[in-house]
Order: C-alpha cells, then structure tokens, then sequence
C-alpha cells in the first residue's frame, strides 16, 4: 500500500485543498485526508465534539478529488451487530471521492466486513483501503503480546490494507517508538504486504524524535495525526517535515 501523511479532523474541503498544495506533483506520499463519522452522526444526532465530527451530509463535500489524497472516513461504533449495514450507508454519505475507512473499532467482525467490501464497496472502488486501528482496547484482547496481535491481524487477510498503531486515542499521549517498533516488527514478519502506520501526538517538532527512529526498519510507514487544523502554521509546519524526513 503507498505510504502516507495523515491528519483527521477535516471539516471542509478548503481545509484539504489547503494542505494539498504542499504535496509536490511527484512526491512520494500522499495526504490521507481523514473525516470522523460516528454511529450517532450516522444516525443524524449531534457528536460531543461538533468541531471535529461534521455533519453525515457534509462528508461527500470535503473530499477532493486529486492523486494526491487518500480520502478515508474514520468511524467509530458500539453497534457492532450492524457494522456491514453501518458502512454500506457511509458509502453513499462519503461520495464518489471516498477510498475507504479506518475502522476505529477493536477487532471488527470479520464476516460482516467480507460482505460489506464484497457487496459494496469493491464494486465501487477496486482500491478500496480499509484501515484497522490497533488501540489500547484491541491490545487489551490479545494480552498485550505481539505474536498474538499479529496472528490475530493476519487473520484478516485481505479484507484489510492497513493497520494504524495507536495508543493516543484522544489522550494527547506521544507516540513510543521503543513500544511501536516491537508490534510493528511482529506484525510485519507475518504480513508483509501490509500497510503499516503509527499515530499520536505527532507536530513538526515530535516527528523526528518519534518517528525517524522507526525509519531504518520500516521506509514505507504511514503516519498520522489529529492537529487543530484550523491552526494553518501548525498543519503546513507538520506537513512539511514529514515531506522532508520522508524524501530523503
């Protein structure tokens, strides 16, 4: 899977457009452009956090349509018997622009979602991206062990592209390289061909602490992170390091 610069919390297409024009034509990463839906906004209810989670009709509208974007909903839901029917309807709410989800959700029924990629989105998008989050609550499952965690990943197969690692959810924690590179190493020996990614509190001054550590053994990792992207100097300073410890 190409590799990735990403921010979630998108609330306008300006904002993505915006942070595009730092992506050379011919970079070596893309922008993945998150957008956060939940079951309540789904459901047309208010989210607690209106300034990040913008309203189900909205989404289509922030996603632009250019190569240089990976346009992926971020969802989250504690309704879990109804995932597949849950994600088949954010196809429509994400429109034509949208590449898939990041399923923010400790270890998602399988079946569920092997019908949803087969019956939906596949049919849509062939490069489709589905983005599983590893979280506190999905190490919890497998007892905090990385052979475990990665046999249990791998038993995804292909219903899954990418996995993001990230203890931060919302907790404003750093991101552990020493913590990440054991579960990322464990996980890439059984899947290789998987997209690899870490999130956290991540700003221009943090990446080359937090992440250039990781760099040696994993060239290809994504990253992510959730910035106060109305704050324009902090986004393009986030942006533009990376761009920059990545190309070299």
């Amino acid at each position: 899977m190409d590799p990735h610069i990403g921010i979630t919390g998108f609330m306008s297409h300006f904002e993505v457009v915006r942070i595009l024009g730092l992506f050379p034509e011919d970079s070596s990463r893309e922008l993945m452009a998150g957008v956060w839906a939940s079951w309540e906004t789904l459901s047309g209810k208010g989210n607690r956090h209106p300034k990040l989670f913008p309203k189900i009709g909205a989404v289509s509208s922030i996603f632009p349509n250019d190569p240089r974007a990976i346009n992926l909903i971020h969802y989250s839901t504690d309704e879990l018997a109804s995932l597949e029917g849950q994600l088949n309807l954010l196809i429509s709410f994400g429109g034509e622009h949208l590449d898939g989800f990041q399923l923010n959700i400790a270890w998602p029924d399988k079946e569920q979602l092997k019908r949803h990629l087969t019956e939906r989105h596949r049919i849509f998008n062939p490069k489709v991206r589905i983005v599983l989050q590893i979280n506190q609550q999905a190490l919890n499952g497998v007892k905090h062990s990385p052979e475990s965690l990665a046999d249990r990943v791998c038993q995804y197969g292909d219903l899954i592209t990418d996995i993001l690692f990230d203890l931060s959810v919302g907790k404003g924690e750093l991101l552990k390289p020493e913590i990440s590179r054991e579960y990322l190493c464990a996980i890439h020996k059984k899947c290789p061909d998987l997209g690899l990614g870490v999130a956290g509190v991540l700003d221009h001054l943090q990446l080359p602490l937090v992440v250039a550590p990781l760099l040696d053994e994993f060239p290809r990792l994504s990253i992510n992170t959730q910035l106060q992207i109305r704050d324009r100097n902090k986004a393009e300073l986030y942006v533009s390091r990376a761009l920059e410890m990545f190309d070299r």
